[in-house]
């Protein structure tokens, strides 16, 4: 009887022992599964962090695009403006010049017009006599 009883209380030791290897086995899985969880829920949160993050330095980084490229073309339209204005001015003022000119070659010809271009058979040469009579009024 004895050594039934060993053997009964050794193989309810080992049954024991297998009991509470799968107990534990099972409880360890659990946490594993509940750490696998915990650390894919982590990798989402993350993940969502870094695209709100990456999305406010895209949108940042579009706005100083944006920013620069409004100053480029206002500067642009400024420099346009002023090329245009001292075109304008530069036009203008060749055209007084060209008017002016066309006015002083008038008084030229009219200065030259007075003057007739004759031939002096006595001298031998061309004089010059001027044919604008000049009339003086006395105011008496």
């Amino acid at each position: 009887m004895k050594l039934e009883r060993e053997f009964k209380n050794s193989i309810e030791n080992a049954a024991a022992i297998i009991i509470q290897n799968e107990i534990r086995r099972i409880l360890a899985r659990i946490v594993f599964i509940e750490k696998r969880i915990l650390v894919e829920k982590i990798v989402v949160i993350k993940n969502n962090k870094a695209k709100i993050i990456s999305h406010w330095w895209r949108l940042c980084a579009a706005k100083c695009r944006a920013n620069e490229l409004r100053r480029l073309m206002r500067e642009n339209i400024i420099e346009n403006m002023k090329l245009e204005c001292r075109a304008s001015s530069k036009i203008a003022a060749v055209w007084r010049g060209k008017k002016g000119r066309d006015i002083a070659q008038e008084k030229i010809l009219e200065k030259k017009a007075r003057w007739k271009h004759m031939w002096s058979e006595e001298d031998e040469r061309y004089f010059y006599y001027n044919q604008v009579r000049l009339s003086i009024h006395l105011i008496s």
